[in-house]
């Protein structure tokens, strides 16, 4: 005996035969009858309620059908529509893109030749500032060789 099987004749439950003990036994195993008793009528008039909704449903179904072949055509044309409008945008924004282009271009130049004229004029005065050093020092040259000549020949005794 197999452990369930103690349990369930200590618990009191009775012991059921299974299809294979039953064989083993040499009975014939015994269906069990599921039938239920129902009224003929009522079962045809089910089946003709059950008939009526189904083709109800298939008219629908044949509606939604027809709506989802049409959904297909749709976007073919809205792909189209799209790639026009992807098109145009493209085109647009280049020519913006050059325009912008084009503007900056003559920025730079005018602003090129402003900070040429500015950069002139500094070295101008620079240029001036520079001349008027260059002939204090060689002035101050000039005098400090004189100077020296000098004052050799003071040390020579010549003055």
């Amino acid at each position: 005996m197999s452990f369930l099987s103690d349990l369930r004749r200590l618990s009191g439950q009775r012991r059921s035969h299974s299809s294979r003990q039953a064989y083993e036994n040499g009975r014939a195993y015994e269906p069990r009858s599921f039938d239920i008793p129902v009224q003929k009528e009522e079962v045809k008039d089910n089946m003709a309620d059950i008939k009526t909704e189904l083709s109800k449903n298939l008219e629908t179904l044949e509606g939604i059908r027809s709506e989802v072949e049409g959904l297909k055509t749709i976007p073919d044309s809205v792909k189209t529509l799209i790639e026009e409008q992807s098109k145009d945008t493209k085109e647009t924004i280049h020519s913006e893109n050059v325009r912008v282009y084009r503007n900056v271009q003559a920025v730079v130049v005018d602003e090129a030749a402003k900070i040429k004229e500015t950069v002139e004029k500094s070295n101008s005065a620079a240029d001036g500032k520079i001349n008027s050093a260059v002939v204090f020092a060689v002035l101050a040259f000039v005098i400090a060789v004189l100077h020296f000549a000098f004052d050799i020949l003071c040390r020579a005794g010549v003055f």
